[in-house]
């Protein structure tokens, strides 16, 4: 099975607004996850508050998350507390002595991938994910983990745009033919993730691609590949 090497994202600070402190959560929790393994960052281990409410543990230097309650009762109440207009999350500094206890006794998940399924399920009616807009432009810094893409094949394809451009939502959907609550799903998790940063770059003359790959293309032939191999 092919090892795919991870490399640190390259740390890209935003600009925080003091007047939006319900945009706080979102952009403090990309910048850890953009100063991943460097020295100089903060603690690396963090808990995740809503209302007071315990819903995981993070290690964004080891990749891991940590889930407090069944996975799937706490991704659904982290996934409701991100569109909250009152924005109760918080991001609460932990030891690290108090991460790798809880992890002795649970079962972590890979961190990014956990981020990634919890964004691309937050918002419904394709809506963007707070502080996105329908307008915002994305590019990817990398491409993602292959474990979050395994079963949405267009995502792939978004991938090898946003890889190259930064678009909004709207090109990708003209450019490949997919629906835009597919897109802006992926928009999202990108995002929350940290796999995508904003551009405010001039958009670039893209021609019409055609709405399928071709079946003989490279790009094709990639995707076969990598989901045989993670089918193994």
């Amino acid at each position: 099975m092919t090892r795919f090497r991870r490399v640190p994202f390259d740390a890209q600070p935003e600009t925080i607004v003091a007047a939006a402190p319900s945009l706080l959560f979102v952009q403090e929790l990309r910048r850890r996850l953009a100063l991943e393994r460097k020295a100089q960052a903060p603690t690396h281990c963090v808990a995740i508050l809503s209302k007071g409410r315990l819903l995981c543990w993070l290690d964004t230097e080891q990749n891991q998350g940590i889930f407090a309650e069944p996975s799937a009762l706490s991704m659904a109440v982290f996934q409701a507390a991100l569109i909250d207009p009152a924005k109760s999350l918080e991001l609460l500094p932990i030891a690290r002595s108090l991460f790798d206890a809880q992890a002795g006794r649970s079962r972590p998940v890979a961190l990014r991938p956990m981020l990634w399924q919890v964004g691309l399920n937050a918002c419904a009616d394709s809506a963007p994910l707070p502080p996105l807009e329908r307008d915002s432009r994305l590019r990817l810094r990398r491409w993602p983990d292959f474990r979050v893409l395994a079963h949405r094949h267009d995502d792939f394809r978004i991938c090898a745009l946003l890889i190259k451009h930064a678009l909004d939502v709207d090109t990708c959907c003209s450019l490949l033919g997919v629906a835009r609550d597919e897109v802006q799903a992926f928009f999202n998790a990108a995002y929350l993730s940290g796999y995508a940063h904003p551009s405010a770059a001039p958009m670039p003359a893209l021609a019409a691609m055609p709405a399928k790959p071709a079946g003989g293309g490279a790009l094709a032939r990639m995707w076969r590949d990598v989901r045989n191999r993670w089918s193994r």
